[in-house]
């Protein structure tokens, strides 16, 4: 059996040793791990890790908070809440609109979404949090607009969600931290809306749907102006 070659590369003192062909990116791979190592030994780190709980009380905090909110579900909303590890629903991380298999936090009652968040605050960190906070109240406002026309439509289309009734009039870009809606609003901007150009950032580069964007970061921002933008909307689209 022939021996691998290996190549040897130098760099700032470190040696490095890559199996077949030269690999500057294994390398300097290799590079940063010794150095985050070396961070982690030093004295700097130190306040950092005092502020880190241990994975395994982590570990230990989480599962009892998973078992505390099973242990709230009546049998009907267990045998619901409760999916097989290999179910495909585990790797759907998507929050636009569709059907999904689980328990809504809709259809659970205060104790159970009591349980609920103490269960995101011991796997999440505070930011993470925060964003699972906007995107609930960001659902708001989908809801909001639905109720204001009952009638309308969801289509998903890349990363937008189109509303139409019949005739599209909205597309929503969510986001974790900001939910844009794109639309025509027929000169009723009423200093909410800003063109839609600018703010256009999608991954297909494509230009946007609609003229006019508004911005919510908070769903308590759906208020009568607000009401009035997406009826105007609708008007628009519709005449």
């Amino acid at each position: 059996m022939s021996a691998v070659p290996t190549t040897q590369l130098t760099c700032d003192g470190y040696l490095g040793w890559v199996a077949g062909q030269p690999g500057k990116h294994e390398f300097f791979k290799e590079v940063r791990r010794r150095r985050f190592l070396a961070f982690l030994a030093s004295s700097a780190a130190a306040p950092l890790l005092a502020q880190t709980p241990s994975t395994a009380t982590s570990a230990t905090h989480m599962s009892a908070s998973g078992a505390a909110f099973i242990a709230t579900l009546t049998e009907s909303n267990r045998r619901r809440a409760q999916l097989a590890f290999e179910a495909p629903e585990r790797t759907r991380w998507r929050y636009t609109p569709g059907s999904r298999a689980g328990l809504t936090l809709g259809e659970m009652n205060a104790a159970e979404r009591a349980a609920v968040k103490a269960l995101l605050a011991a796997a999440l960190s505070r930011a993470g949090q925060e964003k699972v906070t906007n995107i609930i109240e960001l659902e708001l406002v989908l809801r909001e607009i639905r109720a204001g026309f009952p009638d309308t439509v969801l289509d998903v289309q890349g990363p937008l969600v189109m509303l139409s009734a019949p005739l599209p009039y909205l597309a929503l870009l969510p986001g974790p931290k900001a939910l844009r809606l794109y639309g025509g609003f027929g000169g009723s901007e009423a200093g909410r809306t800003a063109r839609a150009e600018a703010m256009m950032k999608i991954a297909s580069k494509a230009p946007p749907p609609f003229a006019s964007v508004i911005v919510l970061t908070d769903a308590r921002l759906v208020d009568p102006v607000f009401r009035g933008l997406v009826q105007a909307a609708h008007a628009w689209a519709h005449s």
